[in-house]
Formats: structure tokens, C-alpha cells, sequence
């Protein structure tokens, strides 16, 4: 989706959401991509879970989704792309949940606890 805001976004304040999203995630995907390699864990490709697996994944976007997404412009993609952003770090809240209720994910400390509940609010 941030490969799509430097052509079609209005708002600077969306450029540099996105630019920050594109930061933050290189760095998550480096870490776990670390971390499976080191539990000789078999490493998956960079879109092996992209559009049209929101069945597995919740919050992952449609081919639709996406297509609307790269044919708008200016603030219609704006709005589109806030949109469509959030319901995907929603869908990431949700798979969080998930593993936390059946017993898999990393130990957190009570701060980030609190932080992810009061980001669900």
C-alpha cells in the first residue's frame, strides 16, 4: 500500500505516515525473519501473504480493495488509504489476540499490554 503514496497521496502528512510505516516495517520483517532463521524455520517470500487472505490473515486486502486503491488520486486516495490502513493494523491487533489466546507470542512486558489495550479502544 505505501508503494502507491508517492504517485497518488495529497497530503504530506500521508507521505510521511507512509514513509514511517515503510521504516518501521522493513525493521519487523528483519527481526522475525531473524528469528525464524534462527529456529531453522523456513523464511517466506515478501508477499507470500498479500491480497485476497484475509481468511488467514485478518485486515489483508482484497484484489478489490487494492485496485480502488491504485486508481484513486489526490484526497480520494487519501482518505482511502487511512482507511484501508487502519482496518489492516486492526487486522495485525487481531492476529496478536489470537496467538496471545492460545498460548503462543513472546512474553510482554504490562506497559506494551496496556498500550495495545488502550490502542483498541
Amino acid at each position: 500500500m505505501t508503494a502507491l503514496v508517492p504517485d497518488r497521496a495529497d497530503s504530506q502528512e500521508v507521505s510521511l505516515l507512509a514513509q514511517r510505516i515503510e521504516t518501521s516495517q522493513r525493521d519487523e520483517i528483519a527481526q522475525m525473519q531473524r528469528w525464524l532463521t534462527e529456529r531453522g524455520e523456513q523464511v517466506p517470500g515478501p508477499h507470500a501473504q498479500h491480497a485476497g487472505h484475509d481468511a488467514v490473515m485478518p485486515g489483508m486486502l482484497t484484489p478489490e480493495q487494492l485496485g480502488r486503491l491504485g486508481r484513486a488520486r489526490g484526497a480520494e486516495f487519501d482518505r482511502l488509504f487511512l482507511d484501508l490502513m487502519i482496518r489492516h493494523h486492526n487486522g495485525a491487533l487481531t492476529m496478536v489476540e489470537q496467538l496471545y489466546a492460545a498460548g503462543g507470542g513472546l512474553a510482554i512486558s504490562a506497559s506494551t499490554c496496556c498500550s495495545l489495550s488502550i490502542s483498541r479502544a
